[in-house]
């Protein structure tokens, strides 16, 4: 590292020839990070944009006088289908405290890096008042002063109370909405965001934010967990932790307990629209040598057990996918117990692909699956953000979501295709090649296929099947 002298200039002399990576900063300027450079005769030329200067006055809507205490939340717009909505960011230097009724904020670094600088959004926050959000500033405006007025609305006293009636004392508390996930860990919730997780005081008592995006809260404690709708607390300000569950089981492969099998625990259904969501690291174990694997301390409700597998990805590095097995029901307090892939079987079949459709040995390999068949939206939702939206959140749909289950087919010498675990039942092959350059989806096809019962340990042979090609 280094700094430039009167001119601007910086030398690096004896550099390692090799492209290198910089960053550019200097105050009152746009940083600019990812810059790559090649040692050279040629010298580089680096501009620096000037950085956004927000300033100006907070005050009360109804009085007018200033807002003494508040807070600015930093964040960037972010487009979700036809909707554009702020994401908050994280970092505690993003999460600004003014007294006195004014403020002034200089901007050198964009919300997010490693991509395009999409602008800047805020939030200002008071005790007593309702949030006001800005609009998008662009990177480029300069100093910017505005007058910011903030609403009076009332605040409603939260108390949380632990399972035996307690008050649950500093437990965390977040708040649920569309701009910030919360990731639940056991006996607290992560604090990436102090936006959006707060503490309750020695009481167990928090002020129920005046924030319409706030959909629900969630509470947990080493004691227990709870989530509740915000207008249910609104209405009867008291939430009431439930005592933690606990999961035992066995996996099976081929008829024989399954040793050194990863596995993984999250909500199997949509708790508070999907925005929580289990910490995969917390709650990941692996089998023993009986198959046997158990989760200490989890969230009661409707759980998915997920097994975890490895898979390379090049040039070097390791990626996990997850292939729900089961969704089960715990209850507080309670142990449950569950068996996984007793009764599953490895299966072997042979595609027959369309006339003229079977993938060439120099094209893209081919991939196959056996899927559990799911519901497709209609036609007239594809275009149709909202529609589609809508039909998603239909009861029988969730369900058919989270019932799904999905297992690799994989190519063998004889040019069969075999998948191992599979259940007994109907499903569908969903098979296919890669998208060819220039095309926007993968060439697919599919053909319907049921799994009866069978031994377990063997090998089913389902014989051939016949593909059709899927729209």
């Amino acid at each position: 590292s280094g700094e430039t002298d009167a001119e601007g200039r910086a030398v690096w002399e004896n550099a390692p020839d090799q492209e290198l990576v910089f960053s550019f900063a200097k105050s009152g300027y746009l940083r600019r990070d990812d810059v790559s450079l090649r040692p050279g005769d040629t010298e580089h030329v680096i501009v620096l944009e000037r950085a956004l200067i927000i300033a100006g006055t907070v005050s009360d809507a109804v009085t007018g006088r200033p807002v003494e205490n508040f807070r600015i939340l930093c964040g960037w717009p972010e487009t979700f289908g036809s909707e554009q909505r702020p994401h908050w960011s994280p970092i505690d230097r993003h999460q600004l405290a003014f007294s006195g009724g004014t403020f002034r904020h200089v901007l050198e670094e964009a919300m997010i890096g490693g991509i395009s600088n999409a602008g800047y959004v805020f939030k200002f926050e008071a005790e007593g008042y309702a949030p006001f959000v800005t609009r998008v500033f662009r990177p480029d405006e300069g100093e910017v002063e505005f007058a910011v007025t903030l609403q009076p609305a009332e605040t409603v006293t939260v108390t949380v109370l632990l399972p035996d009636g307690q008050p649950a004392a500093h437990c965390d508390v977040g708040l649920v909405s569309p701009e910030a996930t919360l990731t639940l860990l056991p006996g607290g919730l992560e604090r990436l965001s102090l936006a959006a997780v707060l503490t309750a005081d020695a009481a167990g008592q928090f002020r129920l934010p005046s924030d319409e995006t706030v959909t629900a809260i969630a509470a947990a404690h080493p004691q227990g967990f709870a989530v509740a709708p915000r207008a249910a607390l609104a209405a009867e300000p008291v939430l009431r932790l439930q005592p933690w569950a606990r999961v035992e089981g066995r996996i099976w492969s081929r008829g024989k307990p399954a040793a050194g099998r990863d596995l993984g625990v999250d909500f199997g259904r949509a708790t508070a629209e999907g925005l929580i969501h289990l910490d995969l690291e917390s709650w990941r174990t692996t089998s023993d040598v009986r198959g046997e694997f158990k989760f200490e301390r989890v969230p009661p409700g409707e759980l998915s057990l997920a097994e975890l597998i490895p898979f390379d990805t090049p040039p070097a590095g390791r990626g996990w996918s997850q292939q729900t097995r089961e969704v089960i029901h715990a209850r507080p307090g309670e142990t449950v117990f569950v068996e996984i892939g007793k009764d599953a079987l490895a299966v072997r079949l042979r595609l027959r692909w369309p006339d003229g459709a079977r993938p060439q040995p120099d094209e893209a390999p081919a991939f196959a699956t056996i899927i559990t068949p799911t519901p497709h939206p209609l036609a007239e939702t594809h275009n149709d953000p909202q529609a589609l939206a809508a039909w998603r959140r239909l009861p029988e749909i969730q369900a058919a979501r989270r019932a799904a289950r999905t297992w690799p087919l994989k190519r063998v010498a004889d040019g069969s295709w075999e998948a191992e675990d599979v259940a007994p039942g109907q499903y569908v092959i969903r098979a296919g090649y890669p998208a060819a350059a220039g095309a926007a989806f993968p060439t697919l096809f599919e053909a319907p296929v049921v799994v009866p019962a069978g031994v377990a340990g063997e090998t089913l042979d389902l014989g051939e099947v016949t593909l059709q090609p899927v729209p």
